[in-house]
């Protein structure tokens, strides 16, 4: 790994160090709209969700903001830059695995772009033979059962819908504030950007409140009123 900006990245990623930047004491600005956008609709700071939690560019903001940071990275190889850039351990747990709508379903997940590597994805069934794919297996969030769940980010490559599916418990009972990156990525899964928004709308009944980028802000019908 390497340390660029005060972010510990791995090796072979050259996408990255374009975007951080030093603010203040060790800061960086990446996504910093999206995120700051987002937090403004959060009512409480105590628990938050990183999902895609990649080498922590989001952790290492919100463990400053939240009593505590909930993380799911399945790649070992963003996993040992994401322990790096953690600054309170004590505030921040770390599951490596990813997140869909099967537990102990096994996929691969491989690079969209060469030297991005926050374009990690799971393949579509057709290419999970992938000879440089690295594989996992998913567990859906509703079986771990979090009691408490302020806000939630999710950047997961276009698997959201199936993310959503595995995770409808969690959201009915919770009731985060969503910050969801949504793009055209999701139609490798025969999904499209409007079916996420309709599962969201639809079968958790949320609202969309804020766009900024590709990340879309929903919260819950009733603490708009």
């Amino acid at each position: 790994m390497k340390k660029l900006y005060n972010i510990y990245l791995p090796d072979n990623d050259n996408h990255f160090p374009l975007y951080l930047k030093n603010i203040g004491k060790g800061q960086h600005t990446y996504q910093q709209k999206q995120r700051d956008k987002s937090l403004s609709f959060v009512p409480k700071f105590g628990v938050a969700l990183d999902i895609g939690a990649h080498v922590g560019t989001w952790t290492i903001d919100l463990e400053q903001k939240f009593d505590k940071v909930i993380c799911f990275e399945p790649l070992p190889l963003h996993l040992e830059c994401l322990r790096k850039n953690i600054k309170d351990h004590n505030k921040v747990e770390i599951f490596e695995v990813g997140l869909g709508n099967i537990s102990g379903k096994e996929v691969y997940i491989d690079y969209e772009e060469d030297g991005n590597t926050g374009t990690a994805a799971i393949l579509p069934r057709s290419l999970n033979t992938s000879p440089t794919g690295h594989k996992i297996k998913l567990e859906r969030l509703d079986s771990f059962n979090i009691p408490v769940i302020d806000y939630m980010k999710v950047d997961i490559e276009g698997y959201e819908l199936p993310f959503l599916k595995g995770a409808k418990e969690t959201f009915l009972r919770t009731k985060p504030v969503l910050n969801i990156e949504i793009k055209s990525t999701c139609k490798r899964f025969g999904t499209e950007p409007q079916d996420i928004a309709n599962y969201l709308e639809k079968e958790l009944n949320m609202m969309c409140v804020n766009q900024c980028v590709n990340d879309y802000v929903f919260v819950y019908r009733h603490e708009q009123s």
